[in-house]
């Protein structure tokens, strides 16, 4: 069996021509795929970067790219191992690569309006439908975009699936396959291509970081692609740990799978934390509450439950919304968005949790803050994302380029990697008319928790006078204050940023 031909392209400005089969095509040319071009993939962060006005369309056709390449190599790299553990044949792999690239293609399409910005609002899992994926507990939760995906995928796609002359033929994939891959249940051989559509090194990651910075206008989110998909390989794993092989890199290219973790960092911290794109979900969320309240009668979005729920959904994008916000039906938060006046950053802590004592610290730090500002404060965001996981079951696995034995972990030959994911930013915001006052208080507060450090500095040294000079200086001079730090490269702008001042000279070194 062969792999169907391609019938058509179509131009992506970040990968060149992407190419679809008539299979494919169909799926591609269906209502649930075609709305995904009226789902934004960054929400309202064109309001920051105008530029980011791109949508889950074209991102799920770059993902189903980067999946087939990831694939190819793959099996270019480790054909043998394949073909000994699943019994591949030629047929096995044309079949795989289809459900591979089917599932990289409909990952996203049961996102609701505005993506993840509005996954909050989707509802609670009934009883008996708490543990959909793997591992979870059986603890009332809310649907995820995932499972709406699932839905589709076995409901309304499932006639195309089904009824396309080249499966029937050729492949005889049950839609259920296609869904298994999403949500990583087990489902024979085609579990372990699961690591390429959602793991640490995935093509969904590969692309929006790629895409997003492109959008954006940003250079955050690039890195080596070529490299990393010429070092992507499978290893067999010891048997006390699995039968299943895992994706694993060369170790020649630990560097550039290295720069993709540090472009996510940076991507996060500049453009997805972006203090005004975290307003904005802030005020879409609640603009939203309002508009389904006014329209369903419930502040959620129907669930997967029924073929009408599931059409009900899916009748929701941004431009239904995006319309009912026009006409003022999202309340005060509504307004804000429309006229631009949400609500303003007053400060942003940096909340450490490297250790269970500097946790506690930072939380009644943080606490201390948002009392001192008193009633001016209108929200608290709390954005946090796990930049690389060193859990040995997620961890990445290098291999010796020439050999292919596993030679260890990528934090195992990363500082950085040991300690990216070491803290995490709280944004507190006040209204527009407030801002300004509750940014005195603020600065205050940094005062006097500087007045209390240095007395208790000299305290320590008037109990112990031979601690040194450095201790001295510290005790006479050594004042936390606001200041203006050097951004990293390419920001182009300075940022106000918590800084030690010793003796009143700005530490920026």
């Amino acid at each position: 069996m062969q792999n169907d031909p391609i019938i058509c392209e179509i131009r992506c400005p970040v990968h060149g021509f992407i190419g679809l089969t008539d299979f494919e095509r169909r799926i591609v040319d269906s209502p649930q795929f075609q709305r995904l071009r009226r789902v934004k993939q960054l929400a309202w962060t064109d309001y920051v970067y105008p530029g980011a006005t791109h949508s889950r369309f074209e991102h799920s056709l770059g993902v189903m790219h980067l999946a087939t390449r990831l694939f190819d190599a793959i099996v270019e790299t480790s054909e043998p191992l394949l073909r000994r553990v699943y019994r591949y044949n030629d047929n096995g792999f044309a079949r795989a690569r289809q459900i591979v690239r089917l599932a990289a293609l409909l990952h996203d399409v049961g996102h609701p309006p505005f993506s993840h910005a509005m996954e909050k609002l989707l509802p609670l899992k009934a009883a008996g439908h708490y543990s959909l994926f793997p591992g979870q507990d059986a603890e009332p939760q809310l649907y995820e975009h995932e499972d709406y995906s699932v839905a589709i995928i076995e409901g309304p796609l499932a006639e195309i699936i089904h009824g396309h002359a080249s499966n029937r033929r050729n492949f005889r994939i049950e839609p259920s396959e296609v869904s298994a891959l999403i949500q990583g249940t087990p489902a024979g051989p085609t579990l372990f291509w699961r690591e390429i559509i959602s793991g640490q090194l995935d093509a969904d990651r590969m692309d929006y970081l790629l895409r997003d910075s492109l959008h954006a206008g940003v250079s955050y989110g690039k890195y080596d692609l070529n490299r990393i998909v010429s070092s992507i390989c499978a290893i067999e794993r010891p048997s006390e740990e699995s039968e299943e092989p895992k994706v694993a890199v060369m170790k020649g290219g630990a560097y550039a799978v290295e720069a993709l973790i540090v472009a996510r960092y940076w991507m996060h911290k500049q453009v997805y934390f972006h203090k005004t794109r975290l307003a904005c979900d802030h005020h879409l969320g609640n603009a939203m509450r309002e508009i389904l309240k006014t329209e369903t009668g419930i502040e959620a979005f129907p669930p997967p439950g029924t073929p009408e729920q599931l059409q009900s959904f899916l009748e929701w994008d941004d431009f239904r919304v995006m319309g009912l916000l026009a006409r003022g039906n999202g309340g005060e938060h509504g307004e804000r968005l429309m006229t631009r006046n949400h609500y303003r950053l007053v400060c942003e802590i940096e909340h450490l949790d490297t250790s269970l004592s500097e946790l506690n610290r930072s939380t009644r730090r943080a606490e201390e803050i948002v009392k001192a500002l008193r009633t001016k404060v209108k929200d608290i965001e709390r954005p946090k994302a796990l930049w690389y996981k060193t859990k040995a079951n997620d961890e990445l696995i290098l291999v010796d380029d020439e050999n292919r034995r596993q030679i260890g972990y990528l934090s195992s030959f990363s500082v950085l990697m040991k300690s990216i994911n070491a803290g995490s930013q709280v944004f507190v915001y006040a209204d527009k008319a407030d801002a300004g006052a509750a940014k005195v208080d603020y600065e205050k507060f940094l005062r006097e928790e500087a007045e209390k450090t240095r007395a208790a500095e000299k305290v320590k040294i008037d109990a112990a006078p031979n601690l040194g000079s450095a201790s001295q200086e510290l005790a006479d001079g050594a004042v936390p204050s606001t200041q203006l730090a050097f951004p990293p490269q390419g920001t182009g702008k300075m940022v106000q940023r918590e800084v030690p001042t010793y003796k009143g000279v700005p530490n920026v070194g």
